[in-house]
């Protein structure tokens, strides 16, 4: 599914009853999709291993994802990046096999979740994972200061 809806500017349709538990890569699934902000929490994503730019650019998406099973994704570098309103709580992932979050939420204006609960054993690239969000500096270093102490101690 990857790059499916990549550049649909105007793509705003229901998906919810979408069978994607077969589904290992939705990279760029929706990136550039502007205005689709539709709910996909029902999906079973148990097997995909790449979600990254999932949701890049995907400006009005704002839906809660707090029931997928994200166990088995390895990487999430700029899922969320420039989702200017996401803000869902999804500190309930299970982010323990990825390794790369490279600016995940960098340009996500609104997002203001604080993450450091999040078991990040496995991470190694992390950039400009919270720039451009509306945490605030001392949120951000709490977060990546755990995050960080958690990866050394492997």
């Amino acid at each position: 599914m990857s790059g499916m809806f990549d550049n649909a500017i105007w793509f705003n349709q229901p998906l919810n009853n979408w069978d994607v538990s077969s589904v290992i890569n939705t990279s760029r699934m929706f990136n550039a999709a502007l205005v689709f902000d539709q709910d996909i929490n029902s999906w079973n994503v148990s097997n995909v291993k790449d979600m990254s730019g999932m949701f890049c650019d995907a400006w009005y998406f704002d839906e809660s994802l707090d029931n997928w099973d994200t166990s088995n994704v390895e990487n999430m570098r700029q899922m969320f990046s420039s989702a200017k309103f996401f803000d869902q709580n999804i500190s309930s992932w299970d982010v323990s096999k990825v390794t790369d979050m490279t600016e995940m939420f960098n340009g996500a204006k609104y997002f203001k979740k604080i993450l450091n609960k999040w078991n990040v054993k496995s991470l190694k690239k992390y950039d400009k994972v919270f720039e451009d969000t509306h945490l605030l500096e001392n949120e951000k270093e709490l977060v990546l200061s755990e995050w960080t102490t958690k990866i050394a101690q492997k």
